[in-house]
């Protein structure tokens, strides 16, 4: 029984997948989602919006539980991407989008690392992701 816990999404209740996430939310299973600080930001170019990076994971997408909700963006999916915090840097990495993400203008098929300044393009909304420390 303890095991079939420990598989399912403390957010949503669905089971967690193969690469650690959960297969509905996205999220990752983590005790301390919370960052000590503000590590970083993320600015959407068009309407110059900042969000604030506090928390070890950022899902990007449609629907509204997302952290940065693209709601007037048609060719974004519903949990299009993520920023995660790890090992003391910060990655992307696409949730199997149907329109892909980009970074840099160079389309994302695995996790990438980001740096501070990098441009990340989902679905026709582009952003740049800036560090702050």
């Amino acid at each position: 029984m303890k095991e079939a816990e420990e598989s399912e999404c403390p957010c949503c209740g669905a089971a967690i997948g193969d690469a650690g996430y959960c297969t509905a939310c996205f999220k990752k299973p983590e005790s301390d989602d919370k960052l000590d600080k503000v590590l970083a930001e993320i600015v959407l170019e068009k309407t110059q919006e900042r969000f604030a990076v506090d928390v070890r994971w950022v899902r990007i997408g449609r629907d509204p539980s997302n952290q940065i909700v693209l709601n007037d963006d048609r060719y974004s999916s519903r949990y299009h991407a993520w920023v995660t915090y790890e090992s003391d840097s910060f990655w992307l990495e696409d949730l199997g989008s149907t329109n892909g993400t980009m970074l840099n203008g160079q389309l994302v098929d695995k996790r990438e690392l980001l740096h501070s300044g990098d441009q990340v393009k989902i679905g026709e909304t582009e952003m740049t992701f800036r560090l702050l420390s």
